[in-house]
């Protein structure tokens, strides 16, 4: 709606009206006298130096404490790896290694002297974890050419968001009935199933990276939990590249390894990708049978990792980035951490991948957890609360989004006061699920040995998030095929808020309603609805596109569209700050009837998603609708880029 020519793709009839101009002292105070309260505890201030004090004086002395030192460094790695393929990418990253190689191994020796051992080096933003005794901490601190230390939890293990048994009165979703709740027929029946469109190259298929976790054994090895099954009929397709398993120093290939724990990580994969379309000797044929138990990403290609504990899974991020992934996804949560908040604990290590991830193009769509979500100050698994991912939430056939039974009560998506989807240090009132996916789905693909039927049903938001990135891979090929751009990570996240359709989801004892403005606490912007760009798809006049636009304190950005609708959804988001001194943007929806403009919507929480939803009746015959982001406070000398979507048109249903 906002973007300036070039910088999106606007397909409008007629196209918006915007202006630029400038909030008085008076607008701005008014703007921000009206913000809610936070429902938060008091954020957890202290430095990444602060906290590595405090826990060494905790502990006894020969304690081994995980730390990250960053060197850091001024190359942009989002602008270094962008445009280049695999072969380009993987030369930039080791030219870049050995560039940062002689401080940190400067680094490592100082260190060492100290006690320090395990080493890891990381060429993201040039910084070196490792273990050492809770007596050296305070010498290591003093070492200098430290931008920044962090503290790591030997205790921050990931588990997966998988729950086998929901609410007995609700209905499992075969694969079909998924994609026909996802809105995704439209895709298939066009042909875009993920087999072109990448960021390598229009003609290669999507890539998508499957993260999942496993558990460090004693002798440093790991177990085989949740390793995909190679000789599944649904995954033999050839789609899947590789699967590379991630230790503390690194990820490499590994074949042949049969799981003996868990179908879980093959289960994720198929409601993704998976396919017997044609292949299966058990289905010959294009049968029902054979479309019920496919994924909706079915031309996609795999890389599969298996990464347990934070400093694996960043590993892994890092890895899928030079080979070149165009979707992660992560359906595992850190545990015991309750949203990475406990006091002492620091995963900005595994943030710094994620937010380099979106830098150089990738979404990373990550399950929101279905436990751990009790009370304000936990409410969304980590990372699923951190800004750059797209956090996915489930509901089930009753539409409910809560409650999912598995030992006592659980929540299916978060709730409560987190952070602006981060682990530190910030107000916010908004939950941070962004979308919702169907959370019982049956035909998941399972393990040989593991059960006497290959398919089987699976509950949990696990399931949820694969099917959402599955959305986001079939809309990213859709819009590089019929409009030639190529949309990454930050444009596909507000794509994605508004192709949700407002769903509110409010206490299961309550009728649901829709949320028209903001992001409601337990459904986010609500269940996922995809819309496929193109004229016989809508019935009368619409308007569908994105942009990104620069703004700094008390800027107002004005956008208007005269032309009659039914619904129009606009989103927006930004990345990239110190979430202790977070920018505040609002959003705003008037009608304009003869030249007198009234305030008919308002997204004002502190948080970095923002959304609208605006109805006909909200806007009469003859008036015109005015959307209004206003920078209410960017830190001074500051500018945030803003990166928006929107949707419109005059179809019955959002």
């Amino acid at each position: 709606m906002f973007g300036a020519a070039g910088d999106g793709v606007t397909y409008l009839v007629p196209p918006y009206q915007t202006r630029w101009t400038k909030l008085t002292v008076a607008e701005q105070k008014a703007a921000l006298a009206r913000k809610p309260p936070s429902l938060l505890p008091p954020a957890d201030t202290r430095t990444g130096t602060e906290r590595i004090s405090d826990r060494a004086a905790s502990v006894p002395a020969s304690t081994q404490l995980q730390l990250t030192a960053t060197l850091g460094d001024s190359e942009d790695v989002g602008i270094l790896l962008r445009n280049l393929d695999v072969a380009g990418r993987q030369r930039a990253i080791l030219q870049r290694e050995q560039r940062l190689a002689p401080g940190q191994a400067a680094l490592e020796s100082e260190l060492t002297k100290l006690g320090a051992s395990n080493f890891a080096r990381f060429w993201n933003n040039n910084s070196v974890t490792f273990s050492i005794p809770a007596i050296s901490a305070a010498a290591a601190l003093r070492l200098s050419g430290v931008q920044r230390w962090s503290l790591s939890d030997p205790e921050a293990t990931m588990e997966p968001d998988q729950i086998l048994y929901g609410d007995a009165g609700t209905a499992v979703w075969s694969q079909n009935v998924v994609r026909a709740q996802l809105g995704l027929d439209a895709f298939i029946a066009a042909g875009f199933r993920g087999q072109a469109g990448s960021a390598l190259g229009a003609n290669i298929p999507v890539r998508a990276a499957v993260v999942e976790t496993q558990t460090p054994l004693p002798d440093g090895g790991v177990d085989s939990l949740n390793w995909i099954s190679w000789n599944h009929p649904g995954l033999v397709t050839g789609r899947l590249l590789n699967a590379r398993l991630c230790i503390d120093t690194g990820c490499s290939e590994v074949g042949g390894l049969l799981p003996d724990v868990s179908s879980h990580g093959t289960a994720v994969t198929s409601v993704l990708a998976g396919s017997i379309e044609g292949s299966a000797t058990q289905y010959p044929g294009n049968l029902p049978e054979q479309i019920r138990r496919s994924g909706p990403a079915t031309g996609a290609t795999m890389h599969y990792y298996l990464a347990g504990g934070a400093v694996r899974l960043r590993r892994a991020i890092l890895d899928a980035i030079a080979l070149g992934a165009d979707v992660l996804n992560y359906s595992a949560h850190a545990s015991p951490l309750c949203g990475g908040g406990v006091p002492g604990v620091d995963l900005d290590d595994v943030r710094s991948a994620v937010r380099d991830a979106l830098n150089v193009g990738m979404l990373v769509v990550a399950s929101a957890g279905n436990s751990q979500h009790a009370s304000p100050s936990c409410s969304l698994g980590f990372p699923a609360l951190l800004p750059e991912t797209l956090a996915v939430g489930g509901y089930d056939s009753k539409d409910e989004a809560l409650n999912l039974q598995a030992v006592g009560s659980q929540q299916m998506t978060a709730r409560g006061g987190v952070p602006m989807r981060t682990h530190y240090g910030s107000y916010g009132t908004y939950a941070g699920v962004d979308v919702m996916a169907p959370i019982k789905q049956r035909s998941a693909y399972a393990n040989p040995g593991l059960t006497a039927d290959p398919y089987f049903s699976v509950s949990g938001t696990s399931f949820s998030a694969p099917t959402t990135a599955a959305a986001a891979i079939l809309l990213k090929q859709a819009v590089r095929a019929s409009y030639g751009a190529n949309l990454g990570g930050k444009e596909l996240i507000p794509q994605m808020l508004v192709m949700a359709d407002s769903f509110n989801h409010v206490t299961d004892s309550a009728a649901d309603t829709y949320a028209y403005a903001g992001m409601n606490p337990v459904s986010g912007a609500g269940r996922l609805r995809m819309r496929l760009p193109r004229n016989d798809q809508f019935t009368g006049p619409w308007g569908w596109g994105w942009g990104w636009f620069d703004m700094s304190n008390g800027d107002v950005h004005v956008g208007e569209l005269s032309a009659t609708f039914q619904h129009h959804r606009y989103a927006l988001t930004w990345y990239g700050e110190n979430t202790d001194n977070l920018s505040d943007i609002e959003v705003e929806s008037y009608k304009v009837c003869g030249g007198v403009e009234t305030l008919v919507g308002w997204h004002g929480d502190f948080d970095v998603r923002k959304r609208l939803h605006t109805r006909a009746v909200n806007v009469p015959a003859g008036c015109s609708l005015r959307i209004k982001v206003v920078a209410v406070s960017i830190p001074p000398g500051q500018t945030v880029r803003i990166h928006d979507a929107w949707l419109w048109h005059n179809e019955v249903l959002p």
